[in-house]
């Protein structure tokens, strides 16, 4: 099998992949809480400060960011498994 990305062997990645996708989606997601934090603390204070009003729209963006690498790394984990499979079903049996 090919070497994946340049830099990553395939065992390599087969074992990796599925924790990336995991940390990723979990830094999304209390990234996002961080941005429902910031809001709750921006209407709560009612800061006519443009940083404090803009900060959780930054977290929210932060926390899509993280959410796409996690589905990334989840579509490579999948693609990896079916190039897997697919290159075990076409190897020739040894009888």
């Amino acid at each position: 099998m090919k070497r994946v990305f340049w830099l990553m062997s395939p065992e390599r990645a087969r074992r990796r992949y599925p924790w990336y996708a995991a940390i990723y989606f979990a830094s999304g997601l209390l990234v996002g809480l961080g941005g429902v934090a910031a809001l709750a603390r921006a209407a709560y204070v009612e800061s006519q400060d443009m940083l404090v009003r803009a900060f959780p729209f930054f977290l929210w963006l932060l926390a899509v960011f993280y959410f796409l690498l996690g589905v990334v790394y989840s579509v490579g984990w999948t693609v990896l498994r079916a190039m897997d499979e697919q290159a075990s079903a076409s190897e020739p049996a040894d009888e």
